[in-house]
């Protein structure tokens, strides 16, 4: 994959990690809860990092764990899309396409940046 276009924010500078809020959730970013929870953690292992570089696996599980989590890491539809079943019996796909699985390492789309930055931009 080549290198990403990173998104700018209004004042026309790329949209970095840090200019990201993870004290708050990020509201109807990604399509439900589990899936905005997910991209919560992705965002702040990547501050940590200090850029929108991708990441491993492992990485992502060491971060997650060290927030004190033991139950494993879930992208929750960040890679692949979601389907559920609705109360009336029919599937509802979301989500995928957020993040790319290339090799050992996985890699933010514009989109995934664009969407957590709007949901909870720093003051």
């Amino acid at each position: 994959m080549n290198k990403i276009e990173i998104p700018a924010k209004p004042d026309g500078k790329p949209i970095h990690p840090t200019d990201i809020d993870t004290s708050r959730h990020f509201y109807d970013a990604f399509s439900n809860i589990q899936t905005e929870i997910s991209a919560h953690y992705v965002v702040g292992l990547l501050q940590e990092k200090g850029s929108w570089e991708p990441f491993t696996e492992q990485e992502i599980e060491a971060y997650y764990q060290g927030k004190g989590n033991h139950d494993g890491f879930t992208f929750n539809g960040l890679v692949e899309p979601v389907t559920d079943h609705l109360f009336d019996g029919r599937l509802h796909t979301v989500g995928g396409g957020y993040i790319v699985k290339e090799g050992d390492t996985y890699i933010v789309t514009p989109q995934f940046i664009e969407q957590a930055f709007r949901a909870s931009p720093k003051k």
